[in-house]
């Protein structure tokens, strides 16, 4: 049966019979619309391309950019699309009731379709770990296979979750209301450990090596406004740092720091080895989202302020925002010397990297739901209708009916063995910056002190 996975643990309560009834019906339904995928394969391409085209190839082939495929998702009555995400080559579209789509990037075959949940929670952005795709509701942890949607596990949660997942590929991290955060191994989802915060952690987490290693770290933030960073392995701390707002906004890491988006109207970024402030920029409305980051730029929306180009390498004040956008909403992907925004009419505008000057606009009638993904001149638009539009670079290779036959029966390999860095002995963190001598580190019962950041 590829149903739901009895856990008995700490943290996990077993799955009642009707839990496992109503997993076994929704893997028989995940089959059977891979079976009417696998039937219609052979006139999935010239459908494909019989349907009217959501986006003008005209107006797509002034700015260099032309169609590499759309698709109509089967939306019940009432159904709409709720939200748009990519992690890493595959596109999921949670709806207004708790299912899922799961379509692959450069292809737009559909993959599969599930219930994640029936208690009337929005699905956040999910985490994948090799084989597997991580979801967390306030109550529930549920994981599926990536390819085919099959149930893995399902883990009742015994604390009200605050934060969508991440995963390192060996756990995933999962903030809570009660100010833990928690770390779970992957293949079996007993909490490793746990550390209390400030304040409820409602930001996803973050994981990315720690300078000058191979190690991970795990970055995360209370609402009050604490950043924290800790090794991936065993929580051990590295830095804390402050903000002078509170937060509610997810995170965002590069090799230059964290940039942490704050209510008081501010951008911080706080270096990777030492939590040190690099610089803040003040905008004119409180920030809900994160950046995106993208060759030496972050592009954060403002309500008061639209779509905002920060230069993340200069220092000066004067220097750091490179321009506004006034009706920017989110920025969908670059080249060498544009930007491609979604604007807040709902149309693509082709923007000059430089100088935010508008050069384009592309009208896209009710795309109005984006998908970031910056640096790879791929565009990805959806409307809660159910229309998903996929457009690249002009001269890109066309996507092949074996192309599609791939995406929809490669099975990736399972999740990473744990490597040297992550495994028994824990990693040498005799380097690692220590917080001052006047603040407890973590351990003991895993709680950070309120002291921890404050002057």
């Amino acid at each position: 049966m590829h149903g739901v996975r009895r856990t008995a643990t700490g943290d996990a309560d077993k799955l009642d019979d009707d839990s496992i009834r109503t997993s076994v019906m929704q893997d028989a339904k995940t089959m059977l619309s891979r079976t009417v995928a696998f039937v219609l394969l052979g006139l999935s391409c010239a459908s494909a391309f019989a349907q009217t085209d959501y986006i003008s190839d005209d107006a797509l082939y002034e700015v260099g950019l032309a169609k590499s495929w759309q698709l109509q998702l089967g939306l019940d009555c009432g159904q709409c699309l709720a939200d748009a995400f990519l992690v890493d080559d595959q596109l999921y579209f949670p709806t207004n009731d708790g299912y899922v789509f799961a379509i692959d990037a450069i292809t737009g075959a559909t993959r599969w379709m599930r219930q994640i949940t029936a208690e009337g929670y929005r699905v956040s952005r999910p985490a994948q770990a090799g084989e597997r795709t991580i979801f967390a509701t306030p109550s529930t942890v549920t994981q599926v296979n990536k390819i085919t949607g099959e149930g893995i596990s399902q883990m009742a949660l015994r604390f009200p979750a605050g934060s969508g997942p991440v995963s390192d590929g060996e756990r995933f991290f999962l903030g809570g209301v009660n100010r833990r955060l928690y770390a779970f191994d992957v293949l079996d989802p007993v909490h490793t450990w746990r550390v209390t915060a400030n304040g409820a952690i409602t930001a996803t987490p973050l994981v990315y090596k720690r300078p000058g290693t191979n190690a991970m770290n795990v970055f995360f933030a209370s609402i009050d406004g604490t950043v924290y960073s800790a090794t991936a392995y065993n929580k051990t701390l590295c830095w804390v740092a402050r903000t002078y707002g509170p937060l509610d906004s997810d995170l965002a890491v590069n090799d230059l720091g964290v940039y942490v988006p704050c209510l008081d109207q501010s951008l911080y970024l706080f270096d990777l080895p030492f939590g040190e402030l690099k610089w803040r920029v003040r905008l004119s409305s409180p920030l809900r989202e994160p950046p995106v980051l993208t060759g030496g730029a972050a592009y954060q929306y403002s309500a008061d302020d639209g779509l905002v180009a920060i230069d993340t390498v200069s220092i000066a004040v004067d220097e750091r925002i490179k321009w506004r956008l006034p009706n920017g909403r989110m920025l969908l992907t670059t080249d060498e010397q544009r930007v491609f925004v979604l604007s807040t009419e709902g149309n693509i505008l082709t923007v000059d990297v430089h100088t935010g000057e508008v050069l384009h606009g592309i009208a896209t009638p009710g795309l109005t739901l984006g998908v970031p993904n910056p640096g790879r001149a791929t565009i990805f638009v959806a409307s809660p209708d159910g229309r998903v539009f996929c457009a690249r670079l002009r001269g890109t290779p066309l996507v092949r009916r074996e192309d599609l036959r791939e995406a929809l029966t490669t099975v990736p390999p399972e999740a990473k063995t744990p490597t040297a860095e992550a495994a028994p002995p824990p990693p040498n963190v005799a380097g690692a910056p220590q917080p001052p001598p006047t603040e407890p580190p973590i351990g003991g019962r895993s709680k950070v002190s309120r002291g921890y950041g404050r002057p």
